[in-house]
């Protein structure tokens, strides 16, 4: 299936198996495709970001670039490395529902790039990685999301995080190596380097 937009770079489903989220990074865009029963796409719908906004980065953040979408419940969270803020979409739906025009919010600013982000085990939480300035931001979710804390990545250029139970690990493109953070229920624990290996892009976790 075509994602209607230049340079998909993420895809996630929503938690009943019925929705598809495609992140088209040099389109500004969210290809949005409802899942048949066998996970097949039925249907599907291209739904621009917001336009206008940029990041301090001006050849890389000249304009909306949807990074990777992640679900939370009936919440879509869109990080736009463009924009240099998180996207938050209520009820985002696909077709049916809001068309993704949800409330765009972005809570926890930084001179940094955004590379990933994923929810905390508890589900009351967001973890952004901040590439740039190596920071992994701790946000509060519920109707006004806000940064509740940030801490050092604990390595250089943090590009994508996995958990495994209560631990999260973080791949560090540019120090060669993996760090790893106990989750205590509201803060983040530094557990030292889990790993070392070349240029860790992609975590998978069990």
């Amino acid at each position: 299936m075509p994602s209607g937009g230049g340079e998909p770079c993420h895809v996630a489903v929503d938690p009943t198996g019925r929705l598809l989220v495609a992140t088209n990074y040099a389109g500004g865009s969210l290809a949005i495709l409802t899942l048949d029963p066998a996970g097949g796409p039925a249907a599907d719908g291209l739904y621009p970001l917001p336009a206008g906004g940029s990041g301090v980065d001006a050849a890389r953040q000249d304009a909306p670039h949807p990074h990777q979408a992640v679900f939370d419940g009936d919440l879509l969270y869109v990080t736009d490395l463009g924009a240099d803020l998180i996207r938050r979409y209520p009820g985002a739906r696909g077709p049916a529902g809001q068309r993704g025009a949800g409330t765009a919010r972005g809570p926890c600013r930084a001179a940094g790039h955004r590379p990933d982000l994923t929810r905390t085990p508890d589900g009351g939480h967001v973890i952004v990685a901040n590439r740039g300035v190596d920071t992994l931001g701790v946000v509060a979710t519920g109707p006004e999301p806000r940064q509740v804390a940030e801490v050092d990545a604990g390595v250089k250029w943090p590009q994508h995080l996995a958990w495994s139970g209560s631990r999260l690990y973080v791949a560090g493109w540019d120090s060669d190596a993996v760090s790893c953070f106990d989750w205590a229920g509201s803060s983040l624990r530094p557990a030292g380097i889990a790993v070392r290996c070349g240029e860790p892009g992609w975590l998978l976790a069990e």
